[in-house]
């Protein structure tokens, strides 16, 4: 795996979000290895802001999208208990 960028190796084990922070050759090499078949890119990240991804082809980006909202829904719910907590 030593010929594999070290960036295309950090996607394949997690992934690798553009926030702003990639050079155009991350984002070239990255884009290289997805027209490969090694990479799959996709819309996902934190919420409310949707970032590109990229991961593993078996990564599900709809599911990481829905556990990102449903962890500031709960954060929200909880909030909300703790500013009405009246003594």
């Amino acid at each position: 795996m030593s010929d594999i960028p070290e960036i295309v190796q950090r996607a394949m084990v997690g992934s690798v979000t553009d926030i702003g922070q990639l050079t155009t050759e991350d984002i070239k090499i990255l884009n290289k290895y997805v027209k490969l078949g090694y990479l799959s890119k996709g819309k996902g990240g934190c919420f409310p802001i949707i970032k590109t991804i990229w991961a593993c082809p078996t990564f599900d980006f709809q599911k990481q999208r829905d556990e990102a909202v449903a962890y500031m829904m709960q954060l929200a719910e909880l909030d909300k208990t703790r500013l009405n907590f009246t003594s």
